[in-house]
C-alpha cells in the first residue's frame, strides 16, 4: 500500500455471506480502514477456504487464509482461528512489512493474537519459539502467565500464579508471543512439562483440537509425574490403561462416558509434553466396556456369614 493510500485494499475471495460479514466485523474491530477493490488491485486478500483463494496478482498481495491451519504455502499467511481481531490485525501488518521490505521477507507464521485453537498449534508455536533460540511468552489479561523455552526443556511461572498456574491458563484473554526476552528474575523455573501440563489442564478440549484420529490406536512412552504434576482420578485409570496395551481414542471415551472432559485433558497434556505415542495402526474392533458381575443370593450369603465372623465388610 503506497504511502499516499489511507485505506488498506482488500480483495475477498468467493465465500459464504456470514463469513464475509465475520470478517468484515473482524477488521473493523481490529481497527483496520479498508476498502474493497478488485483482486487484480488489491493489497491483501482474504479467503476463509485455501481452495477459493485465487493467485496472487503480484509479488506485493498478501494472501490470507482465516480458518483452520492447512499445509502451509510459503506466499500464504494462515490464522488458526477466526474472527481473531488482535491475529488479523498483526498477520495484515507483519505481511505490509514484508511487502515493503521484500529481501527481509521471511514464510514464518506468526505466533501473536489469541490463545492458540489446537493441541498442534501450541506445539507449533513452542517449537519454533525454541527454533529460533527464543522463548514463548503465554500472557493473560493481568500481564505474563507463564514462559517455555522447549529447546532447554525450561519453563518460567509468575509468583502471582504459581499455586493455580492451571486455572490462570483458563484466562479468557490469554494470548501468546515469542519474545528474546530472558524471564524476569522474579519467575519461578520449573520444567517445560509444568507448564505444557497446566495449558492442558486449564481448558476444555475437543476432540477436533486434540488433533488425533479417534480410531488410531495410542500408548504412553512413559508414566507422568503424577508426584508433582496435578491429577485427576481419571487420569491414574487412563494412565495405567494407556501403559498396558494401546488403545484408542474411541475406546477410551467409550470407557469413561461421564469423564471425557478428563480424557482429553490427560491425552492433550501428554501429547504436549511428548508423551503419548500415536502409532501407526487403527482399533478397528475396540474390545466393548465389560459391566460388573451382577451380585446374586449367594454373594449376599457370603457376605452375611463374613460379617457374622467379624471378617469385615464383602
Amino acid at each position: 500500500m503506497s504511502p499516499q493510500t489511507a485505506r488498506l485494499a482488500v480483495a475477498f475471495a468467493p465465500m459464504p455471506l456470514a463469513d464475509a460479514l465475520l470478517l468484515r466485523a473482524g477488521l473493523r474491530a481490529a481497527g483496520v480502514r479498508w476498502r474493497t477493490v478488485p483482486a487484480e488491485h488489491c493489497d491483501v486478500l482474504l479467503s476463509t477456504d485455501l481452495g477459493t483463494l485465487p493467485p496472487a496478482p503480484s509479488d506485493n498481495v498478501v494472501r490470507i487464509v482465516a480458518g483452520p491451519r492447512r499445509a502451509a504455502q510459503p506466499d500464504i499467511r494462515f490464522l488458526d482461528r477466526w474472527p481473531n481481531t488482535t491475529q488479523l490485525a498483526d498477520t495484515i501488518a507483519q505481511g505490509r512489512r514484508a511487502a515493503a521490505n521484500p529481501l527481509r521477507m521471511d514464510n514464518t507464521p506468526t505466533t501473536a493474537g489469541g490463545t492458540p485453537a489446537s493441541v498442534d498449534a501450541w506445539l507449533a508455536h513452542a517449537t519454533h519459539a525454541g527454533a529460533t533460540g527464543q522463548r514463548l511468552q503465554i500472557d493473560g489479561s493481568t500481564g505474563p502467565v507463564a514462559w517455555l523455552d522447549v529447546a532447554e526443556g525450561a519453563g518460567w511461572v509468575a509468583p502471582t500464579v504459581a499455586n493455580a498456574l492451571p486455572a490462570a491458563m483458563t484466562d479468557a484473554f490469554l494470548r501468546t508471543q515469542i519474545t528474546a526476552d530472558e524471564a524476569p528474575a522474579e519467575a519461578l523455573r520449573c520444567s517445560a512439562a509444568h507448564v505444557l501440563w497446566a495449558i492442558a489442564l486449564g481448558r476444555p478440549w475437543t476432540i477436533a483440537e486434540l488433533g488425533i484420529e479417534p480410531q488410531r490406536r495410542l500408548r504412553l512412552k512413559r508414566w507422568p509425574d503424577f508426584g508433582s504434576l496435578e491429577r485427576r482420578d481419571t487420569f491414574l485409570r487412563v494412565a495405567s490403561q494407556l501403559i498396558r496395551e494401546p488403545t484408542s481414542l474411541e475406546h477410551l471415551l467409550a470407557a469413561h462416558p461421564a469423564k471425557q472432559a478428563d480424557v482429553l485433558a490427560l491425552l492433550a497434556g501428554c501429547r504436549l509434553c511428548g508423551w503419548l505415542d500415536v502409532t501407526d495402526t487403527f482399533d478397528k474392533h475396540a474390545p466393548a466396556r465389560r459391566e460388573a458381575p451382577t451380585r446374586g443370593p449367594l454373594h449376599a450369603a457370603m457376605g452375611k456369614l463374613r460379617r457374622a465372623l467379624g471378617m469385615g465388610q464383602s
